[in-house]
C-alpha cells in the first residue's frame, strides 16, 4: 500500500527490488543523437557489459530545441541498431511519478547534476557508484553550488571512482580537496563515435583546388547569443574578412539563426544549419576547411568552462578540418613530460578569443594555402590517436569492470 501511495502521490520512488543489474546507467539526453560522446560511450557499454539497465529521463532536450516527445523516437531507433540488447537488457523511461528498481552491482552517470539528483536514493538504498565529471552539467570552478554538490557526492560512502578529462578538473579536486587521488582517474578527452575515423582527406577537396575557403563554427547556444562558445566572436571575424576577400563562406552548425546577431549586408556570406544529428555532421565537415572554436570561460556562469577541445572539434578534425582551438585553461600542454596534446601550428593552431587574432591566423593559411592540408592532415592522425576506443573506451570500460567484478 505504501509502494502505491509514493508511485501516485509523489514524484518518483527508489527502491532495490529482487532484480539486481551489473550496470544502472541514469542519462538525461541519451539516446538522442545529437550528443556524440554519450551515444559512443554508452552503446559501447551496451556491446560488451551484460545485464545493463538504463534509466533515461529526456529533460534536457529542450537545450537543443528538441521536445521531450522524440524521447521515443530515439528510444526505437536505437532499438534497429541494437536489437539484441533489447531482447537481454532493459531500458527504462523515468516518468515524474513512478517506482524504479535501482538495485545494481554499480551505479554510472556523467554530470555532476545528474548524481546531484541522484545521490539520495543511491544512499538510501546503499549503491555504490562512478561518474565522469565532465566540463558543464552543473559543474564550475570556485561556484557555490556546484563546490556544494561535489563535496556532498564526493564524501559519500558509496562514491567509488570518478573519471576527469581534463587536467584543470583532476587539478581543482585534488586542491580543494574534494577527494584522495586515487579516486580520480583522468583520461583526457572523451569518446567519440567510431565512424568517421577512417576517413582518409586525400579524398576531400581543400582551398584552393576548390573556389570557396569555407569555415565553420559548431556548439550549442545556452546564452542569448553564444558568447560563451564565442559566436560573436565568429560573426565579427566573417563581417572583417568578408570585404576583403570574396571567397570565403562561413557555416554555423547549431541552435543558431540570423536573428541571433544582425547579419544584414551578409546573409550571402553565411549558411545556417541548426542543430544537426551527429551522423550528419561528416556531410557538413569534409566541406570546410577550417573550424574555429573561440570558446571562453566564466560566460555561462560563474567558473563555467568547456572541454579542450569540444566533441563537434573533435569530429571536424576526423573530417579533416584544420581547427583553430581557444585553450583558456592550458589543456593542451602535458606537465608531466613538457609536452602537447596537440602541436600547435603543426597539428592544431591555438587561439585567442579575440577576432583580430583570429584573423591574423586565417590571413597566414590564405597566403600559404597548403597549410591547410598539411595541418588538418596531422590534426586528423592526432585525433585519432588520442580518441579512438583504445585510447578512450577501454581505460573507461576496465574501470567500471573493476567494480562490477568485485
Amino acid at each position: 500500500m505504501l509502494s502505491f501511495i509514493r508511485r501516485f502521490f509523489l514524484k518518483n520512488y527508489f527502491y532495490k527490488g529482487t532484480e539486481k543489474y551489473n550496470l544502472l546507467i541514469y542519462d538525461d539526453f541519451f539516446p538522442n543523437s545529437k550528443s556524440g560522446f554519450r551515444y559512443e560511450e554508452f552503446t559501447y557499454y551496451m556491446e560488451n557489459i551484460n545485464n545493463l539497465k538504463f534509466l533515461l529521463t529526456p529533460k534536457t532536450y529542450v537545450a537543443v530545441g528538441e521536445s521531450p516527445n522524440n524521447q521515443a523516437m530515439y528510444i526505437e531507433n536505437l532499438k534497429d541498431k541494437f536489437p539484441k540488447f533489447f531482447e537481454e537488457n532493459k531500458i527504462t523511461k523515468l516518468d515524474d511519478k513512478g517506482s524504479y528498481n535501482i538495485n545494481t552491482k554499480l551505479f554510472y552517470y556523467v554530470f555532476i547534476n545528474n548524481i546531484a539528483e541522484m545521490l539520495p536514493a543511491l544512499e538510501k538504498n546503499k549503491i555504490p557508484f562512478v561518474f565522469t565529471l565532465y566540463p558543464g552539467g552543473g559543474f564550475g570552478f570556485e561556484e557555490e553550488s556546484s563546490d556544494a554538490k561535489l563535496k556532498k557526492v564526493l564524501s559519500s560512502k558509496y562514491f567509488k571512482k570518478v573519471i576527469v578529462t581534463q587536467r584543470a578538473t583532476y587539478e581543482y579536486l585534488v586542491r580543494k580537496n574534494f577527494c584522495p587521488k586515487e579516486k580520480i582517474s583522468f583520461i583526457f578527452g572523451a569518446a567519440m563515435p567510431q565512424k568517421s575515423f577512417s576517413f582518409n582527406v586525400a579524398e576531400r577537396l581543400y582551398y584552393p583546388d576548390k573556389k570557396t575557403l569555407d569555415i565553420c563554427f559548431c556548439a550549442g547556444r545556452y546564452t542569448e547569443d553564444g558568447r560563451d562558445k564565442g559566436y560573436p566572436i565568429f560573426i565579427e571575424v566573417m563581417k572583417k574578412l568578408s570585404p576583403k576577400y570574396d571567397f570565403i563562406r562561413f557555416h554555423v552548425i547549431g541552435n543558431y539563426d540570423s536573428s541571433i546577431i544582425d547579419i544584414s549586408g551578409y546573409k550571402d556570406k553565411i549558411k545556417f544549419y541548426g542543430s544537426l544529428p551527429y551522423d550528419d555532421l561528416a556531410g557538413v565537415f569534409r566541406n570546410i576547411d577550417i573550424i574555429i572554436s573561440p570558446n571562453k570561460s566564466d560566460l555561462l556562469s560563474k567558473g563555467a568552462f568547456d572541454g579542450f577541445p569540444l566533441g563537434a572539434v573533435a569530429e571536424a578534425a576526423l573530417n579533416g578540418c584544420l581547427v583553430m582551438n581557444t585553450d583558456p585553461n592550458n589543456e593542451n600542454f602535458i606537465k608531466e613530460t613538457g609536452d602537447y596534446h596537440f602541436i600547435p601550428d603543426l597539428e592544431m593552431i591555438i587561439i585567442q578569443p579575440d577576432s583580430d587574432n583570429i584573423i591574423e591566423n586565417i590571413e597566414k593559411i590564405i597566403f600559404s594555402p597548403k597549410l591547410i592540408k598539411e595541418i588538418a592532415f596531422a590534426g586528423q592522425q592526432k585525433f585519432i590517436k588520442l580518441y579512438n576506443n583504445e585510447a578512450q573506451m577501454k581505460p573507461r570500460l576496465e574501470l567500471l569492470k573493476s567494480f562490477i567484478s568485485n
